[in-house]
Formats: C-alpha cells, structure tokens, sequence
C-alpha cells in the first residue's frame, strides 16, 4: 500500500522531484560562480597585460601603426586636442 499526499503524490515521487530541483538549483549556482571566477581570471590576466612596461610599449606601438595606416585624413590633429580644465 502507498501512502499518498493531498495532491496524490507519492513519498517517494516527492522526494524525486525535491531532489531534482535541489539539483538544478545547484547547478544554476555552479554555472554563475564559474562564470564570474572565469570573468575573474580574464580580467586579472588583463591587468597583468597592461601592467607590464613591454606590453605597454608594444600595444602603444602596434596603435599606433594602425593609426599610421589607417588613420583618417579628416581629424590628423587628434594628438594635439587638449582637454581644458573642469
């Protein structure tokens, strides 16, 4: 004989289906960590790039070869705009 709940369920359909939204809670939780530790991760390697004074100068100068390539004849006085005080 099975015992049976008001919505006629069984115990044992009960805790099935409590175990299977416990498991997807679970996973939706594991799936937002690792995507913020792999958000983490990039933005830290990032910095490092950046950081580093070889980096800086090779990224400073691979910009500006494309700018010498592919700058815009229309604003050739981009370097020499100056920021007035706030």
């Amino acid at each position: 004989m099975k015992l049976r709940t008001r919505k006629g369920l069984t115990l044992r359909q009960l805790t099935r289906f409590s175990k299977l939204q416990l498991y997807r809670l679970t996973q939706l939780s594991i799936e937002i960590i690792e995507r913020a530790v792999g958000s983490t991760r990039a933005h830290r390697e990032y910095e490092s790039i950046l950081a580093s004074d070889v980096s800086s100068a090779v990224i400073v100068k691979e910009l500006e070869e494309v700018r010498d390539r592919y700058g815009d004849a229309r604003a050739p006085n981009h370097r020499r705009v100056r920021r007035t005080p706030a």
